[in-house]
């Protein structure tokens, strides 16, 4: 599979830089489990597919969703992967604002972080109310 020159490089890219800060949030979620729920469920008769489904998940996704914001922030501030990897026909965000203010176009980088900050920002709101719901169950 040829992945240079494409854009699904970048989106591998960004995926191996945040993984790291995912495994990290999401492990120690699972190390603080309770197993009694487990072993409640399973004496009952429990699959452990409907386990993880409806008992394990329930309990992570504060831990999930906290992840899923980190890694979305620094994917949504990461240049350096994405200025070796990035091909000519796809730009992203950051590589705009590096562009403009590189060439002394200050005003439009200025507007292009803000539309970057922007839709980060509704991102990690809609994160934190799927975070907020998960949270009163």
């Amino acid at each position: 599979m040829l992945l240079n020159g494409t854009r699904w490089i970048v989106i591998l890219a960004h995926t191996v830089l945040v993984t790291a800060f995912a495994y990290q949030s999401v492990s120690a979620a699972i190390v603080r489990l309770d197993p009694a729920y487990e072993q409640a469920a399973a004496s009952l008769g429990a699959r452990p597919l409907y386990v993880l489904w409806r008992i394990r998940l329930p309990l992570l996704l504060p831990s999930l969703t906290a992840a899923v914001g980190l890694c979305f922030a620094l994917s949504m501030g990461e240049l350096s992967a994405t200025m070796m990897l990035y091909p000519p026909d796809w730009t992203t965000l950051p590589v705009l604002i590096y562009s403009a203010t590189d060439r002394g176009a200050l005003f439009a980088g200025s507007a292009l972080a803000v539309v970057l900050m922007t839709a980060t920002l509704l991102v990690l709101l809609v994160v934190s109310r799927v975070r907020t719901r998960a949270a009163y169950r």
